[in-house]
């Protein structure tokens, strides 16, 4: 059984990060700029698991073996954010994005099928590893990168986008109007494609005298908060799988805390939620791929020819930003299942995500792990005549993490590296002036 669950935060978040945090005078207890999606993950497993066995104390509801047995192969996916009915994801990393004269000047990130040979790329470390099989960017600019740059852009505008439908004018316009907007302090004229990074509140505090009950004098201590916008709510989806007839047949609407320091959310359950499926906009591409072309034009004038993997959400990789599921030699990827095999050609990866969190049964923050950022993007070009469309229609919005449980993280059951599926076309050095020979 799956069903979607939304969390309504009524309080800002603290989403910690790994540092090391106690109630030492002057310490300040620092947020991430994203919620992870274990923290979610979390709070949704001890919710339901409240709700399963009608209990509203966490001993009394996880004493119950059916429960235990229930949340402890339950899968999550999420979060996805959701604003005014629409739902936003992070901005691509595949996108440069510069301000000349106030107006917003975008350029694309495309791999370039070089002329020769190790043409124009050096690899990836001092001894030139993967210079024969990553294609370097057609385009890089000196410029410095605009630093009120979106955090999260609107799902309709990440499909078109996915499917290479939107013209660096077209974002040029948008990101333009949006943030004369913003600055303006005006609402925009049609619901907004983009959202800017989260704000911030910091709240003092003072240590309580555990013995006394009263505070202690000169103990004041900081926490940082991320403040959601008005009416910002958060999707995930649970999966219970053949444990369907603990589920009550009430809807869930329940108070819960989320985050630290114990913030209320409201959580209720949605019923026939289609946010997880592949949108109409991706099928209607991809699906004419899945069948035989009866006119005159040949098969292959429309075959998917490369694959674009963009993260919703942040992903573990044993490989640090390379998958498992990517041969290490050959950058290939093999899908069995499928009929079609992969070949990675580049990626936009940022700054690593850090993730960390509190272990209950060892009463101790999480170390540290390196995360790939949401927003991330991967560049892959179908090998042979595999057909990618069943891969990018099944795998729509599920984990593509590397499984990790030595270390007790189930990142693939817990949300991280949700996968959007797209297309893309390799940069043309005629079409951007270049020569082949100077």
């Amino acid at each position: 059984m799956k069903t979607t669950i939304r969390i309504e935060p009524l309080d800002p978040i603290l989403n910690r990060d790994g540092r090391p945090f106690d109630t030492t005078p002057g310490a300040t207890a620092r947020s991430l700029d994203f919620i992870a999606p274990s923290a979610v993950a979390g709070t949704v497993r001890t919710m339901v698991g409240k709700y399963l066995s009608s209990s509203t104390v966490v001993d009394d509801s996880f004493n119950s073996e059916s429960v235990v047995k229930a949340m402890a192969r339950a899968t999550i996916r999420g979060p996805l954010y959701e604003l005014n009915g629409m739902i936003y994801y992070p901005f691509p990393q595949d996108l440069d994005l510069y301000e000349v004269d106030k107006k917003i000047i975008v350029s694309y990130r495309r791999p370039l099928a070089p002329p020769r040979a190790c043409m124009g790329f050096l690899g990836t470390d001092r001894d030139g590893r993967y210079e024969q099989d990553l294609w370097p960017v057609a385009e890089a600019s000196a410029q410095k990168g605009w630093k009120n740059r979106p955090a999260f852009v609107s799902a309709e505008w990440m499909h078109n986008w996915l499917l290479e439908k939107l013209t660096p004018e077209d974002w040029s316009a948008a990101l333009t109007e949006w943030w004369e907007n913003q600055g303006a302090g005006k609402p925009a004229s049609q619901p907004a494609h983009f959202l800017a990074s989260f704000a911030r509140e910091t709240r003092v505090h003072t240590s309580i005298d555990d013995e006394l009950g009263v505070a202690k004098d000169k103990h004041l201590f900081d926490t940082e908060m991320l403040v959601l916008l008005d009416g910002m709510t958060l999707l995930t989806e649970i999966n219970i799988g053949d444990q369907a007839e603990h589920w009550p047949d009430e809807p869930m609407s329940t108070l819960h805390t989320f985050g630290g320091k114990r913030r209320l959310a409201h959580s209720s359950e949605v019923k026939n939620s289609a946010v997880w499926d592949v949108p109409d906009v991706i099928l209607k591409d991809i699906r004419p791929h899945n069948e035989p072309d009866k006119s005159n034009k040949s098969d292959h004038a429309d075959k998917i020819t490369h694959v674009r993997l963009v993260l919703a959400t942040p992903a573990f990789f044993a490989k640090g930003w390379l998958p498992r599921w990517v041969d290490t030699d050959t950058l290939e990827a093999d899908f069995p299942k499928y009929g079609v095999r992969l070949k990675l050609r580049w990626a936009c990866i940022p700054r690593w995500q850090p993730v960390s969190g509190w272990s209950y049964s060892k009463r101790q923050e999480k170390a540290v792990r390196r995360m790939v950022s949401a927003g991330s993007v991967y560049f892959f070009e179908v090998q042979g005549d595999g057909d990618p469309a069943p891969l990018m229609e099944e795998l729509w919005l599920t984990s593509v993490s590397d499984p990790n449980r030595r270390k007790g993280a189930f990142d693939q059951e817990d949300g991280f590296g949700l996968a959007l599926w797209g297309t893309w076309e390799p940069a043309s050095l005629m079409k951007r002036g270049m020569k082949n020979e100077q």
